[in-house]
């Protein structure tokens, strides 16, 4: 009997937000840097960003997104794809990031 969770874009977004930017101490996901992610059967990609292109943790930051979705049941290959555009901003901070760095009243 196959008891493995099927996989989803839920399950690919939940797994990202496992990752953190050791900057900033907040998850990827909550930080506005992954802008999509696209299940093809078995095979994940997602599109994200970096706060600046010459962010130091970006190569730890994306080695951490796939080595954590390469793990996940059902999976087969996974793509990230460093996008510029559009230029992450704050702006992009979920309000549970905003309240963490103390951005909020």
């Amino acid at each position: 009997m196959n008891t493995t969770t099927p996989l989803t874009t839920e399950t690919i977004w939940s797994t990202l937000a496992t990752i953190l930017d050791p900057e900033f101490g907040l998850n990827i996901v909550d930080m506005g840097l992954v802008y999509d992610v696209q299940l093809d059967g078995p095979n994940v990609t997602v599109a994200m960003t970096l706060t600046t292109p010459s962010c130091p943790a970006g190569d730890m930051i994306f080695d951490g997104a796939r080595a954590a979705l390469s793990t996940l049941p059902g999976v087969g290959d996974v793509h990230i794809n460093l996008v510029w555009d559009p230029a992450w901003t704050p702006d992009m901070l979920t309000p549970a990031a905003r309240h963490h760095l103390g951005w909020t009243k």
